[in-house]
């Protein structure tokens, strides 16, 4: 399977380079990291899915306008979604990890 070539033999998928979605990758993490930080302060149950699901569903959005206008191949924005959420769950993890040492120590 080619890539289709663009004006100057350039990919019309991205720059032609493995991966090239660190914009999308980038925008899931703080998403992610934005909401987190929100549901802290929110006591709702409710409210903390509500905010989740609007950042899971921007990205995802996100990800589904790059396939669209032919910037990004499915299979880039799939793996840089799982990347982005596996980052994000490290991050939480170790965070939580941090938080809860500190306040042990208080």
């Amino acid at each position: 399977m080619g890539r289709r070539e663009g004006k100057g033999g350039k990919s019309a998928y991205g720059r032609g380079s493995k991966l090239s979605i660190r914009s999308s990758m980038v925008g899931l993490i703080f998403l992610l990291v934005l909401s987190f930080f929100i549901m802290e302060s929110m006591l709702s149950a409710n409210g903390r899915r509500a905010v989740y699901a609007r950042a899971v569903f921007q990205s995802v959005m996100t990800g589904v306008s790059r396939i669209t206008a032919a910037a990004h191949f499915p299979s880039d924005v799939l793996a840089g979604l799982l990347i982005s959420f596996s980052y994000y769950i490290l991050c939480e993890f170790l965070y939580r990890r941090i938080s809860g040492s500190a306040q042990l120590k208080s």
